[in-house]
């Protein structure tokens, strides 16, 4: 204050000190401002979607949010509003987060159409096993044997006979005593797991027993065949009975397959809209490994022009399958795509298991792909040290093609598991 005084006036002096002041305070608010906004940017960037139209439509939820963590792991976090999450929740957490998506919600690829079957007729052809050839590769030993198939998709009955021997035991876990022995967060998953947050229905949903039927079914037991009838399957299921569920759920479910140590995923669902934290967990058990198949679906629509995920995502490890029927035409619902469709499979009057120990045909494309998956589960069988990538370019370089008839896919063909299983072996000798 000396110095200051020397020589000069009292008005100047205080003009000076308030420069002064005003200098601190601009220095004090740029330390402030340098400190925080870092920490402001990566929680506008971790929530970047929050103001994309595509994630604010009427699927959004907009109480629920899907929050990727930078472990890679997944959780659905609950608030008042996006904006308030945003405050409230990411920023306390910002550090440890990844990427936060509001949940939307999904629906099952309806079947075009199905009709029950008497289990007493036993006349009926399994004209999909029969065309791509898995007499042959059965004969050989090759049944999926120590493969386990997770089947996303609605509840699982596992107690159907043709079933019940075919679900993977969690081994860890003692059954129904309210309790999670082996501590991976999910009480008494004995037999798989249903995420099922949002759902109040009490209907049942015969796809995804269907499903897997196609993959694995105990001929033992019944009189079909799953394509792997010796594949274990893993409930992960996330439809309820009416079809509908939840992005945050699927992704949950998704993960939970990957940590029961699964080789494929069958994913027989689909939508448009907002997906990054689908395309996220996809991402993630693609690059641990997992082959991952997705049917194409049934609107009869180009993918490569209007997507539809996650089959649109044409990630390294996964395989996105249209429809074809007993002559190799593909129908007019099923959805194609040069680039992002890579092949047909039997899809149209597919005999399966449905639940009560019933069965049923049904077609679409959600039938399609779990005869590649089914295929899959064969192949690794045969050579258990592949990688989801020689799998899928072994099913991918085994197809026949049928000049004028698998005309819309990437590989312009239909699975052949025997070619396929040759293929392999050119590759993993």
């Amino acid at each position: 204050m000396q110095v200051l005084g020397l020589g000069i006036g009292f008005s100047q002096k205080v003009a000076l000190m308030d420069r002064s002041c005003q200098l601190f305070n601009l220095l004090f608010c740029f330390i402030l401002i340098s400190g925080c906004s870092p920490q402001t940017g990566k929680i506008n960037q971790v929530t970047s979607s929050f103001d994309a139209l595509k994630c604010r439509t009427s699927a959004a939820i907009e109480t629920e949010f899907i929050v990727q963590w930078e472990d890679g792991s997944f959780s659905v976090e609950k608030g008042v509003d996006p904006e308030s999450f945003k405050q409230k929740f990411v920023a306390l957490h910002v550090q440890k987060i990844k990427h936060v998506q509001i949940n939307q919600k999904i629906n099952l690829i309806q079947p075009i159409s199905s009709q029950m079957i008497n289990s007493t007729d036993q006349s009926r052809d399994d004209w999909g096993q029969s065309l791509i050839g898995t007499s042959a590769v059965w004969a050989e030993g090759f049944k999926g044997q120590n493969v386990k198939v997770a089947v996303v998709d609605s509840v699982i009955d596992v107690t159907h006979p043709q079933l019940r021997t075919r679900i993977a035991i969690n081994t860890k876990e003692t059954p129904d005593n309210g309790r999670d022995d082996d501590e991976n967060g999910y009480v008494d998953d004995y037999l798989g797991f249903a995420f099922l947050s949002a759902s109040a229905s009490t209907q049942t949903n015969d796809h995804g027993s269907h499903v897997a039927g196609v993959i694995a079914a105990d001929p033992n037991e019944g009189f079909m065949s799953g394509v792997a009838p010796q594949s274990q399957i893993v409930p992960a299921s996330f439809l309820d009975g009416s079809g509908s569920g939840t992005l945050g759920d699927a992704v949950l479910a998704l993960q939970y397959a990957a940590a029961r140590e699964v080789k494929v995923v069958n994913s027989s669902w689909g939508g448009s809209g907002c997906s990054e934290s689908l395309a996220n967990v996809f991402m993630e058990l693609s690059q641990k490994g997992i082959l991952l198949v997705v049917a194409a679906g049934n609107s009869g629509a180009d993918i490569d022009v209007t997507p539809f995920y996650p089959a649109i995502y044409n990630l390294a490890g996964q395989i996105t399958v249209s429809a074809s029927d007993l002559f190799d035409l593909v129908p007019a619902w099923s959805n194609t795509g040069f680039r992002n469709a890579h092949l047909t499979a039997p899809g149209v009057s597919i005999l399966s298991t449905a639940f009560g120990g019933r069965y049923l045909t049904m077609d679409g494309t959600s039938m399609a792909a779990p005869f590649v998956a089914g295929a899959a589960a064969i192949l690794w069988s045969a050579k258990p040290t592949a990688t989801n990538l020689q799998i899928k370019e072994a099913i991918l370089q085994g197809v026949d093609v049928v000049p004028g008839k698998n005309s819309k896919t990437l590989t312009r063909g239909r699975l052949n598991l025997e070619k396929s299983l040759d293929e392999l072996r050119r590759l993993v000798p």
